[in-house]
């Protein structure tokens, strides 16, 4: 049984952004304290957007498990479960497309039944290879799926990573104090862009 672990890039800048949403809230509180203010009706749309976002993400969480069985879909802030039996899949498919929210492609893996359809992508969890590889001859769709992404890969692929990986190491350079309670957040954008340049050479590679 696997466990959908989310993806580090997308939770990472949602927290960044629901946390600027909550200064949003603190400071607009007290702005609009003050009648007739521009930076109000600012405020007031920024905190607007921030809610919009809120709702988005209590309607999209959701926990996947990909077991020898099958695989479940949990919504757990509205209270919903999606359940599909291996037995019952009638398709297995997979699409490589781009993200414009995340400004690069992204590979999906599709499983239909006659009454339900889960997909899964690499947008949303951070394993989602090992996700695909446990799903019935998961290997052969997966090694199917990174051949098509291949195709869209080009040697300027890896430095978007590269670059994040400058970034948080010259923050960090500029600012050392913030190791002592940013640690971990850095340690796991670190990571997450060493594994994904791992990744992008190992599809670059294969044949």
């Amino acid at each position: 049984m696997k466990i959908g672990i989310h993806n580090i890039y997308t939770s990472f800048t949602v927290i960044f952004l629901l946390l600027c949403g909550v200064g949003l809230l603190y400071f607009g509180a007290i702005d609009l304290l003050i009648p007739f203010k521009l930076l109000s009706v600012f405020v007031v749309i920024a905190m607007l957007v921030w809610v919009a976002l809120l709702l988005m993400v209590v309607l999209k969480f959701r926990i996947l498990i990909v077991s020898k069985t099958g695989i479940i879909s949990l919504y757990p802030f509205v209270l919903k479960k999606q359940e599909l039996k291996w037995a019952d899949v009638q398709k297995k498919d997979f699409e490589v497309s781009y993200n414009r929210l995340a400004k690069s492609q992204s590979r999906k893996v599709i499983v239909n039944s006659d009454k339900i359809s889960l997909s899964f992508s690499d947008i949303e969890f951070e394993n989602f290879e090992r996700l695909t590889r446990n799903i019935p001859e998961g290997e052969k769709l997966l090694k199917e799926l990174n051949l098509t992404y291949k195709n869209w890969l080009t040697k300027y692929a890896f430095l978007e990573h590269i670059a994040y990986i400058i970034i948080v190491l010259s923050f960090l350079y500029l600012n050392i104090e913030l190791i002592k309670y940013l640690w971990l957040i850095i340690f796991l954008l670190l990571y997450a862009s060493i594994m994904r340049i791992i990744r992008l050479w190992k599809m670059l590679k294969m044949k």
